[in-house]
């Protein structure tokens, strides 16, 4: 597997349209047939899953002749590219027909008229998914942001879910499970519920709140294991992306999508914050255009903060290594080595992490991540009052979708519908272990073909008891100004810290999670929130 965040902008490697005998990209051209090319990212989702799929639809059209005049049958070529992201498709041409990819900004790509209209097969039935839509498998909020004047651009890639990994046979072994009593145990039976309260479900054993999992934390230390590690390298933001998903967890779905929305009651403002450290709120506040700049006031944010200062008071608690690929090396492998090298527990990552984490497998076991166990750490709640549903955030802005000039549009659509059937979604989530960003069906009868860790991923998507926001809005201040409302400004910038709070905090060990929220609610006043957005 090729490994994921080459975000330097490379220039597009460019390949001739063959109109004959030939080679494109090294592959040999079928001028009797067809032709479609594919571009996607070359990181952590891989590109076998395209040319599984490649594979089947060329079988399946192996005598249509309705795709190119005096052609039959279909040839796709498939480019793996480390600089085909987003950011870097906004200056370039685009030489390929489909793309998969990430760091995209929608609004800046269907400004510049180079994605495709694709509402019609978005909207068609399909017949091999019972009559179902690609449309009907979008989450409502996502759709209101792609919707441009009821035309439809592009479809969400992949799930990109930020927060920690941990060691499930670890977990066992070490007996680092809790029951309802708060105790530690290794028997499933005495598995307490989890963050989300329900009984039976996929993070029973898991610390329901803050205060669980700082106990887990201390008894991992006197058993000689690390807690958890991260990247102090070239992937610092890892931390800073997975306490968003703490703060849009504790904030819960509504009141974190007033952020995008910018219309509504928030509920968990903070007025002050006492002497024990808790936040004291104000009453519901009404948000409006006029005063979005108090969201940064949230709660949420504030208890993220509180969760990222504990973990990281004690430097027993954590191990940093230079780079993400390094961590996940350290993650996998430290249990196997012995001597004074402690196993870790848990790790900071994305969803993505074990099609990047293949050479670890290999070196842990010469095995893939499928005979791992591995499982995805479900958010903690910051006081009992809170614990049910988990709210999590999809990043990294993924997206589908099909080049507005592409040669062979008739081809290009059917192809791409073909893809999202439920079929497909599910045939992407076996090769990659990692789920697609819309809403399909998962039998659990094929759990042993995915590692522990997908099955995760499935049973978060499938259980009910969690939704996703997706931090992108239409409103027009919110796009002009996109750097102020990043991933990271946004909930994470200050006028006096910069990096992920975590590597501050490890940093400084006198800042006090206080200190940096009045900093971060502070960067934007009144005033300046008023020229921006009523310029």
């Amino acid at each position: 597997m090729k490994k994921l965040l080459a975000f330097s902008a490379i220039v597009l490697c460019t390949m001739a349209t063959a109109t004959g005998c030939g080679e494109r990209g090294g592959e040999k051209v079928d001028s009797t047939k067809a032709q479609l090319r594919v571009a996607t990212f070359d990181g952590g989702v891989g590109d076998q899953w395209l040319k599984n799929a490649a594979k089947i639809f060329e079988e399946k059209c192996a005598e249509r002749d309705d795709f190119q005049d005096g052609r039959v049958g279909v040839q796709i070529h498939i480019t793996a590219d480390r600089s085909c992201t987003g950011d870097v498709l906004e200056t370039s041409d685009l030489n390929k027909d489909v793309y998969f990819t990430e760091s995209v900004d929608y609004y800046a790509l269907t400004n510049l008229h180079k994605l495709a209209d694709i509402t019609d097969i978005l909207t068609a039935p399909n017949a091999d998914d019972g009559g179902k839509t690609i449309l009907s498998k979008i989450d409502g909020n996502l759709l209101n942001y792609m919707n441009r004047d009821g035309k439809y651009y592009a479809v969400p890639f992949y799930d990109c879910f930020y927060g920690l990994v941990y060691d499930k046979d670890l977990f066992s072994e070490k007996s680092f499970y809790m029951t309802n009593e708060g105790t530690f145990t290794k028997n499933p039976a005495d598995f307490g519920t989890g963050p989300n309260g329900v009984a039976g479900d996929w993070d029973d054993g898991l610390p329901k709140t803050y205060d669980q999992f700082y106990r887990m934390m201390t008894v991992m230390v006197q058993k000689q294991v690390v807690p958890f590690t991260y990247s102090a390298g070239n992937a610092t933001w890892y931390t800073a992306r997975a306490l968003n998903s703490f703060w849009s967890d504790d904030e819960g779905y509504e009141d974190v999508n007033l952020n995008y929305t910018f219309n509504g009651t928030a509920h968990h403002l903070v007025k002050s914050i006492n002497a024990d450290g808790v936040a004291e709120l104000e009453e519901p506040t009404t948000i409006t255009r006029q005063n979005g700049y108090l969201l940064r006031k949230q709660a949420g944010l504030y208890n993220a903060l509180s969760f990222a200062r504990t973990i990281t008071k004690d430097s027993k608690n954590y191990q940093p290594y230079s780079s993400n690929y390094d961590v996940q090396d350290a993650f996998i492998n430290s249990k196997y080595m012995g001597g004074s090298t402690k196993p870790i527990a848990m790790m900071f990552e994305g969803t993505w992490w074990e099609n990047e984490a293949a050479p670890s497998f290999d070196n842990a076991r010469n095995m893939g991540a499928e005979s791992f166990n591995y499982g995805f750490m479900p958010i903690p709640k910051s006081s009992e009052d809170k614990i049910g549903d988990a709210t999590l955030m999809n990043l990294n802005e993924s997206y589908g979708f099909i080049n507005a000039n592409c040669e062979n549009m008739k081809l290009a659509k059917e192809f791409f519908a073909f893809l999202h059937s439920d079929a497909q979604l599910r045939e992407f989530t076996k090769e990659t272990n990692m789920t697609r960003g819309l809403t399909y069906t998962f039998d659990t009868a094929d759990f042993d073909k995915i590692s522990t860790y997908a099955q995760d991923l499935i049973n978060i998507r499938q259980s009910g008891h969690a939704k996703v926001v997706y931090p992108c809005s239409g409103l027009d201040f919110f796009v002009d100004n996109s750097a102020t409302f990043s991933n990271k400004t946004w909930p994470w910038g200050t006028k006096n810290y910069t990096d992920s709070p975590i590597i501050k905090f490890i940093d400084d060990k006198n800042l006090t999670a206080e200190a940096y929220f009045n900093d971060h609610a502070s960067l934007i006043g009144e005033a300046e929130w008023l020229r921006m957005v009523n310029r």
